[in-house]
């Protein structure tokens, strides 16, 4: 399902993201943030850097599980966001059993916040 339609390609969206967040989950290993888009689909960014991840097969592990639970937490129930997971210093790329958990744990949360503002609304 993860194509080129749901990712951010250019710099002008992650900068859209950056300065007009609407939604932030965040742990000791990563940082979320979204805002709603006007797209028919989510789409994900993400910041893995060299700094807090070192090895290329690591950082590619780490980007395998973001779009892995991306593509099964955001389907047609939720609305559109634009989304950039940002990688911080704490990630344990070579953990992936904790990894999955941390991944799993922050999108719970953001679908939470995303679930709960829309019924407000």
């Amino acid at each position: 399902m993860s194509n080129s339609r749901h990712r951010l390609r250019n710099a002008s969206a992650f900068d859209a993201v950056f300065k007009n967040n609407r939604y932030r989950v965040s742990s000791e290993a990563f940082l979320f943030l979204a805002v709603e888009n006007d797209h028919d689909c989510s789409r994900l960014g993400m910041v893995i850097g060299k700094k807090n991840v070192k090895l290329a097969t690591r950082r590619n592990r780490v980007k395998r599980a973001l779009r892995q639970a991306f593509d099964q937490r955001f389907g047609l129930n939720l609305p559109s966001i634009d989304l950039v997971v940002v990688a911080r210093a704490g990630v344990k790329a070579n953990d992936k059993t904790l990894m999955n958990q941390q991944v799993s744990s922050l999108f719970e949360k953001l679908e939470l916040k995303l679930i709960q503002e829309t019924s407000n609304a």
